[in-house]
């Protein structure tokens, strides 16, 4: 049996970061939103990409970035479907 999840890729500018410290810290925040799968954080370019559940709620990413101390806006979401082989053999 195959199970769809959807999921979908967010991409997001961040702004405030100077340094890799930055960037963890923004990764922390972002992590820590229910629903998010993986997030790769750039502090040079300023962007950051979040992988997340479709029922995940964007504001709420931006919120918990704004809580850390930086600003964020989306710049991109992508819907994806990934098909999982649930079946045991």
């Amino acid at each position: 049996m195959k199970k769809q999840n959807k999921t979908k890729i967010i991409e997001l500018t961040v702004k405030g970061m100077t340094c890799r410290h930055c960037a963890e810290k923004v990764k922390s925040a972002i992590t820590k939103v229910k629903g998010v799968e993986y997030t790769e954080v750039d502090y040079q370019k300023g962007f950051a990409s979040v992988v997340a559940e479709s029922a995940t709620n964007e504001s709420e990413i931006i919120f918990s970035i704004s809580n850390a101390g930086y600003s964020a806006e989306i710049k991109n979401i992508t819907f994806k479907e990934e098909a999982e082989d649930k079946q045991k053999k």
